[in-house]
């Protein structure tokens, strides 16, 4: 009974005199135990400052003495104190400027928004809070008598200086407008997803193979993307083995799936000719296109196909290089 009533007179008192909370005593300028040398003697000067440690009233530090429950009490009570004074301080700015925003126009108004946005992200504003941090930190460990709070060396060296900079960070992928993402200037480069422009023709050869184990020689030229995802495209195949030749022409859709790398699908009508006969057929082909640079893709494809014949089903498979324009 006789403590608690101490601390609510050391509190009366401190009222009093605007000193701070559990203060006997003015704080004074510095430690007589604490020399300017001292490696902790920036964090406690710190404190000091905030009024948050004052000492005792023989005017030293005592860093070296154990710390009691009642000066931690004391201690915590005048940082909640501190920090109420921050918000209290920050909530009546963030009311004024938002009292002027309101008196502005809109574009007026967005053009003062990110100014402020662009100063809050200032390096000297990052670097100060660095610092309070870190000193703040060493504080409490000195305090407490253990490293409670892990103190790591912060230099300052890469911390942007505004969002733009903060995007081009090593790491961090800038999003781009679809008709913005494109093709690397050099082959191995990371890149966004590769899109290409719309109203690219390409013309390429594929050599493949039938299920029947026969081969073929495929060339095609087409026209990408030529509304939305869709394009046209002419394909012609060569079975020397059978003199077979099969012409076509479809619609063939294209999504990009990960870098420099498409899908694409289709589905073309065209006649299959023989020295026998010549008969309609329906093509589907579908297949993946890497991008070798922006005008060189190289691509491997599924060419399922049925003609109106004997043996209508067939399926073959090419490999091959299509050069765009």
């Amino acid at each position: 009974m006789k403590v608690l009533i101490l601390v609510v007179m050391v509190f009366t008192v401190a009222a009093a005199q605007d000193l701070p909370i559990g203060a006997v005593q003015p704080a004074p300028e510095a430690f007589a135990d604490v020399p300017a040398d001292h490696w902790a003697n920036e964090a406690v000067r710190l404190l000091l400052q905030q009024g948050i440690v004052i000492g005792y009233p023989d005017g030293t530090f005592g860093g070296t003495r154990p710390i009691t429950r009642f000066e931690m009490a004391v201690i915590a009570a005048r940082l909640l104190q501190h920090i109420d004074t921050l918000h209290a301080a920050t909530l009546a700015a963030m009311q004024e400027t938002a009292a002027q925003l309101a008196e502005l126009q809109p574009l007026e108004r967005i053009t003062r928004l990110e100014q402020a946005l662009e100063e809050a992200a200032a390096l000297s504003y990052v670097e100060w809070l660095e610092r309070r941090i870190a000193d703040l930190e060493a504080a409490m460990n000195e305090l407490l008598g253990e490293e409670v709070f892990p103190r790591e060396g912060l230099d300052g060296v890469g911390v942007p200086r505004t969002a733009a900079e903060a995007l081009r960070q090593p790491g961090v992928a800038p999003v781009l407008p679809p008709d913005e993402r494109t093709a690397p200037a050099a082959v191995g480069v990371d890149a966004p997803i590769w899109d290409l422009s719309p109203g690219r023709a390409f013309f390429g050869l594929s050599p493949g193979a039938l299920t029947s184990g026969l081969i073929y020689l495929g060339v095609q030229a087409g026209y990408d993307r030529l509304l939305g995802p869709l394009g046209v495209v002419v394909r012609a195949h060569y079975n020397g083995a059978t003199n077979d030749l099969r012409l076509s022409f479809g619609v063939l859709a294209r999504t990009a799936i990960a870098p420099r790398l498409d899908g694409y699908g289709g589905l073309s009508l065209g006649v299959t000719i023989t020295d026998q006969h010549t008969a309609a057929l329906v093509e589907a082909p579908f297949g993946i296109e890497y991008y070798l640079s922006n005008t060189v893709g190289l691509f491997a494809q599924l060419l399922p196909s049925y003609t109106f014949t004997a043996n209508p089903v067939s399926v073959g498979l090419g490999v091959g290089l299509n050069l765009r324009f």
